[in-house]
């Protein structure tokens, strides 16, 4: 810029001012936008794609923000405020400089806290970055938490955000796995919720393919995310090859009364899976049976268990008769008559 004067004698005086002016394409930044999840950090890089003819300050300004201290910057000189600046020397300007955004982890559940900053250049123009914090408690809201299926059968769930996420910035990623048998498979693998969409439940549907065994299935199926309190939905399958199995029942002699007896049960063949045995008593109230309940499962199913049939004393000259009945899930129900 050329200066000249005129009037006061300084008609023939003149000057030069060089100034400098940077092209905003000089600056370059990894990023435009980072979404952290809260208790984490991010990074992004500040370079240069020319080698300048002196120093060049980039002017660090945090422009908008709600007031919120969770959100931190910092580079390798330090902490980073409105005000602060990195400088870039011709000597080193090839390599870019890091600048590690923090994001504190706070009591509330909400997607509330954001900045918007810019790197301002030497003679004008900028560069902006925004950040925004995703709340690491943004909750789920399932139908349900368990299922019950047949084998080669589905069942569905639904899924939707507790909560509404703040800016179209802070949509949420939910993915969906299953561990534990793989016969058990989800559809689909992931959902997608955002501003407009989070309170509107989304359909899961869990399958369970068709097994040569005899075993009932279980699996989980996991919910995460970025941002995202997990959930879960645990998953049973009830083996279509696991047929009813009978029972084995020893004689039970006649009980005198203020006396006991005993027989023996145990399964009539292999389950596939464990059984339980109910054993209660119709008729008279004098006798009783002990345990109320026997266990079977695929390693003691051939082992007779013990059960003690009693008869109390009474007042009356009648004999007593009762029934034992024996029932429970994938049983062949059986009954032992008996007098005292």
């Amino acid at each position: 810029v050329s200066l000249t004067a005129s009037g006061g004698g300084y008609d023939a005086a003149t000057a030069n001012m060089p100034v400098t002016v940077l092209d905003g394409d000089l600056v370059e930044l990894s990023a435009r936008y980072l979404s952290i999840e809260e208790g984490s950090s991010g990074t992004f890089t500040v370079g240069l794609t020319a080698r300048p003819s002196e120093n060049v300050s980039l002017r660090f300004v945090i422009s908008g923000s709600n007031s919120n201290s969770d959100i931190t910057f910092s580079a390798q000189a330090g902490t980073l405020v409105t005000g602060s600046t990195l400088t870039f020397k011709p000597s080193n300007w090839s390599q870019v400089q890091t600048v590690t955004v923090r994001v504190a982890h706070d009591v509330d559940s909400d997607d509330d806290d954001f900045a918007q900053t810019y790197f301002e250049l030497p003679g004008g123009g900028t560069k902006l970055l925004r950040v925004d914090a995703l709340d690491d408690e943004m909750g789920l809201t399932l139908s349900a938490n368990s299922l019950m299926m047949d084998e080669d059968g589905s069942k569905t769930f639904t899924v939707q955000l507790a909560a509404q996420p703040w800016t179209v910035f802070n949509a949420r990623k939910v993915t969906l796995a299953v561990t534990g048998d793989a016969d058990v498979t989800v559809s689909p693998t992931s959902l997608d919720f955002t501003t407009r969409n989070w309170n509107v439940a989304q359909i899961v549907t869990v399958s369970a393919a068709d097994d040569s065994d005899k075993a009932d299935d279980t699996a989980t199926v996991s919910l995460t995310g970025d941002g995202i309190t997990s959930g879960s939905v645990s998953v049973t399958v009830d083996d279509d090859d696991d047929s009813s199995v009978g029972l084995t029942l020893s004689a039970l002699e006649a009980v005198t009364e203020g006396g006991s007896k005993t027989f023996t049960v145990k399964l009539a063949a292999q389950p596939g899976n464990a059984r339980r045995i109910t054993l209660t008593v119709t008729g008279d109230s004098d006798i009783t049976v002990s345990p109320a309940s026997l266990d079977f499962t695929t390693s003691n199913w051939s082992t007779a268990q013990t059960v003690t049939v009693s008869a109390a004393q009474d007042a009356d000259k009648a004999d007593d008769t009762s029934t034992i009945s024996l029932t429970g899930d994938g049983i062949t129900s059986g009954k032992m008559s008996m007098s005292a």
